[in-house]
């Protein structure tokens, strides 16, 4: 069986992916499970959970915490925000996951910067998911 923390991160690229909203936005190749040295602009990081046990009263549940990163160049600001409400709607509809139920899936909290050299900005989304085995 899959693990929950990569069945959760496989769906949520998958569900992203399937999005035309997000996919005109950013395109499919760059909604991305791990970036490289020349990571396409704009781009969709969904990174690795993390996992802590919460099972309780003979239920196996998994409390996961998961970054999705967006990053665009010029004009960032204005990208960036678009393909983060982009996402947020397509949360709307929960990610079908293999081996696992998402029993729960939450924005924790979100936050904007700007790069640096101020031409580029990032928004990081906080999302709460709890996962149970099938």
């Amino acid at each position: 069986m899959i693990s929950a923390c990569l069945a959760l991160q496989a769906a949520l690229v998958a569900h992203f992916r399937a999005d035309a909203a997000i996919v005109a936005l950013v395109g499919a190749p760059a909604i991305l499970d791990g970036v490289g040295p020349r990571a396409p602009d704009p781009h969709v990081l969904v990174d690795m959970p993390t996992r802590r046990d919460r099972s309780g009263g003979g239920a196996p549940l998994v409390e996961h915490v998961v970054q999705i990163t967006v990053a665009a160049r010029e004009p960032a600001f204005a990208r960036v925000g678009a393909i983060e409400q982009a996402l947020l709607d397509r949360l709307a509809v929960a990610p079908t996951l293999v081996g696992h139920r998402l029993v729960l899936l939450d924005l924790d909290h979100a936050e904007f910067r700007r790069d640096a050299d101020r031409r580029g900005a990032r928004a990081r989304l906080t999302l709460r998911a709890l996962t149970e085995p099938l």
